[in-house]
């Protein structure tokens, strides 16, 4: 009922990796960049087919450090654009939200020329980070990110991530077969069945979001201070 599980042990993976990430960075952003650079080649080129745990592990990587770096610089870059933040942010936004979407019309712009097509992949990723690096040197801009309810949603985003399928596979079907079964015609079940399945996508997020992930974190936290002191 949850077949993106797997996507977990990814996760997993990346976080056993953080301190020697860090570490690097510690030592020589040089280093660190160089590190990067050679993590993407190998896999874009040598993992490119050898199986989808393997391409989402590299793309993990890449999105994970490219993270570290812009946090790492988060302050120097604040302080280097202050005067023309305001500039920087407007070209930043339009051309992170046009690479965000890159993959819905990414691969079909690089037909053309097949060795390119993995690239296609990381595109989204350099996109978010133009959109962070926005609102990093212009924290104005993320105002309207912060209303209650998108901050409601983005703390309930990743058991939503987990259920969604659950409500897909069993209470969406159910949904249109009661409705079609009593004269509704498809467009107008398709959209009642959309608004009943979010509703209930939400709720069952919000409940394993407060008896399950956030007493997880309150316990991992508990244990590090422990360890700590």
């Amino acid at each position: 009922m949850i077949p993106q599980a797997w996507t977990l042990s990814v996760e997993l993976y990346l976080s056993i990796l953080l301190p020697l990430f860090l570490f690097v960075i510690g030592r020589s952003v040089i280093a660190f960049v160089s590190l990067l650079v050679v993590t993407s080649v190998v896999s874009l080129w040598v993992l490119e087919g050898s199986g989808q745990f393997s391409m989402l592990l590299g793309m993990g990587v890449f999105h994970f450090m490219l993270g570290i770096l812009l946090a790492r610089f988060h302050d120097d870059l604040r302080l280097a654009t202050k005067r023309s933040s305001q500039w920087i942010a407007v070209i930043l936004i339009p051309l992170g939200l046009i690479l965000l979407n890159f993959a819905h019309f990414g691969n079909r712009e690089l037909e053309w020329f097949s060795p390119l097509n993995p690239l296609a992949r990381y595109v989204p990723g350099v996109g978010a980070a133009m959109l962070l690096l926005a609102f990093s040197i212009r924290p104005s801009l993320s105002k309207p990110l912060v209303t209650p309810v998108l901050v409601y949603l983005g703390k309930i985003s990743y058991s939503l991530y987990l259920c969604q399928l659950i409500v897909l596979f069993v209470l969406t079907p159910r949904c249109l077969l009661y409705l079609n079964q009593n004269g509704f015609e498809a467009d107008g079940a398709r959209v009642i069945a959309l608004v009943i399945s979010s509703i209930g996508v939400i709720l069952l997020s919000d409940v394993l979001y407060r008896f399950v992930e956030k007493p997880s974190i309150q316990l991992a936290r508990r244990l590090s201070a422990r360890s700590v002191g």
